[in-house]
């Protein structure tokens, strides 16, 4: 056979006697790639150019965070900022409202009237809203959009018909009425147009204290809330703190409302009410 894979025939062998008399071949790489350098990544010029333009992309992506977070710190800071003044403004009206409120705790008495103007006095017990002009006033009492008061409108916005007025004749309600009407509808209408309203009142007029108390005109949840509740005990009562007499008062209408709501609700699922047949017609036996 050939000796076809000697060494210097095909420089892709090689021959090797270790020295106990056996022969063996080796395959190995060409000469040219035998002898490439292996430099590092970065040595070589290609490489060095890449490197380059890596290490300006690190240098503006920090740029960048250092810039992100900054502005994230600004933000942050403005933020803490307004949540300390706004706590601060919440204390403040906090312990202006827990002095007015402990002053007023203990006595059960007719509420002081704030100011001689009495729609300022009905917004500040009735609505808890001190500041308002006469256009929302108007809205706010015009309680079927019409765009006008009707006299049952301002006996309800004075809370003529309320509890507390129950020993109040109805002579003296109409004759309160037509007070009220006397001084807004000029034109004898029978209604307080919003127009009327807005022109009288720009030019002075006011709606007058008729004594029938700051104008009661919500129902009796509404009532009990703004002007029991509220004042006297909070958001943290617990059962046993509400003793007084307004407390046993509410809730001793609410178990009549449900009793009520319960018998009418027996009364529905009977097919005949023997209790509204009237007796001629009932037999006798």
């Amino acid at each position: 056979m050939a000796s076809g894979n000697s060494a210097g025939q095909d420089s892709r062998w090689r021959v090797q006697d270790p020295g106990d008399g056996t022969m063996y071949a080796d395959f190995f790489l060409q000469p040219e790639k035998r002898r490439r350098p292996r430099y590092k990544h970065c040595k070589q010029p290609s490489s060095l150019r890449r490197c380059g333009q890596a290490i300006v992309l690190y240098i503006l992506i920090w740029k960048y965070l250092g810039f992100v977070y900054l502005v994230f710190g600004i933000v942050i800071l403005a933020a803490l900022s307004t949540m300390l003044v706004r706590s601060m403004s919440l204390a403040t009206a906090v312990l202006a409202l827990s002095n007015s409120f402990a002053s007023a705790h203990g006595s059960h008495a007719s509420e002081q009237n704030p100011s001689s103007d009495w729609a300022t006095r009905h917004m500040q017990e009735e609505h808890h809203i001190d500041s308002f002009d006469a256009g929302s006033f108007f809205t706010l009492h015009d309680y079927d959009s019409s765009g006008a008061w009707t006299p049952d409108e301002v006996r309800k916005s004075y809370g003529m018909d309320d509890d507390s007025n129950s020993g109040v004749t109805e002579e003296r309600k109409q004759q309160a009425l037509r007070e009220v009407f006397a001084l807004f509808d000029t034109g004898n209408s029978g209604v307080i147009t919003r127009d009327n309203w807005m022109r009288l009142i720009s030019a002075g007029k006011r709606l007058p204290d008729l004594g029938f108390g700051p104008g009661h005109h919500g129902d009796i949840e509404y009532e009990y809330e703004i002007h029991h509740f509220e004042k006297f005990h909070g958001e943290d009562a617990k059962l046993e703190d509400l003793n007084h007499p307004e407390d046993i008062e509410h809730f001793r209408r609410h178990d009549e409302e449900e009793d009520a709501a319960e018998r009418l609700e027996q009364l529905e699922q009977m097919a005949i009410v023997e209790a509204n047949i009237p007796q001629k017609f009932l037999r006798r036996t």
